[in-house]
């Protein structure tokens, strides 16, 4: 382990009338981390019935890792948040990349909005974080969920951010969904999504490798050397050796 600080999740729940398909996804992601090698090292905050001031808010307090956005997008326009009447309301794309900006510095990496309609908002938004995820047009809830399952169970796993996303399209239109509607990965300038990582180096545990001896003349002569009993390759049979 090393002194990094530990991965935390920014759950944004956002979406009127859907507690089911909201909760069922914090279920899956929390289900995901659990099955994966590294899953205990991260943490989980959650913001429920999220109006949009409620994220600066949040962000002031603790700066996560990752921002999980869970709810609906609009087509050309932002992400919705909860009103105080309990419908829903849609923000400036430019006002939410300024604010998430702020946050990069802080440690704000990555950025998964796993709604409709999101994938302009992600290009937009990855000018000034790293890596955010979007999708292009409707997606099917269920679909939705599956993805954050994959993902995040790929993320838990070491794996980078790039291949955790393409694993986890895979599995998700194995199961079915539409290919056109998979989520998409954006990464900012000068940035390759395969060299990032939630899990730091430092906390991967790395493969088991083989003994190794060394190749000195003398090893490699005694390697060389047929069991006694055995023929050497090549060589006839002695059939006065015991057990011949």
């Amino acid at each position: 382990m090393t002194d990094a600080l530990p991965p935390t999740i920014l759950l944004i729940q956002a979406a009127a009338g859907r507690p089911v398909a909201l909760d069922e996804e914090h279920r899956q992601i929390s289900m995901a981390l659990n099955r994966s090698t590294y899953g205990d090292i991260f943490g989980i905050r959650t913001l429920q019935a999220a109006r949009a001031r409620d994220l600066p808010d949040q962000l002031a307090r603790e700066v996560p890792m990752v921002m999980h956005f869970s709810g609906r997008g609009t087509p050309n326009s932002g992400l919705r948040f909860v009103t105080d009447d309990g419908s829903e309301a849609p923000t400036s794309i430019s006002a939410l990349c300024k604010l998430l900006a702020e946050y990069t510095v802080d440690g704000l990496g990555l950025v998964v909005l796993n709604a409709c309609w999101t994938v302009d908002l992600a290009e937009a938004l990855s000018e000034a974080v790293g890596c955010v995820i979007g999708t292009s047009g409707p997606i099917p809830d269920q679909d939705a969920i599956s993805y954050s399952y994959a993902l995040y169970r790929n993320l838990g796993c070491g794996h980078s951010v790039g291949q955790s996303h393409r694993r986890a399209c895979a599995e998700v239109e194995l199961l079915g969904a539409d290919e056109r509607y998979l989520p998409e990965l954006f990464a900012g300038p000068g940035i390759d999504a395969d060299t990032v990582f939630l899990v730091d180096a430092g906390s991967r545990t790395p493969l088991p490798q083989r003994p190794h001896k060394p190749h000195d003349s003398n090893s490699a002569a005694r390697l060389r050397k047929p069991v006694v009993g055995r023929p050497a390759r090549g060589a006839a049979p002695r059939w006065d050796l015991p057990g011949w």
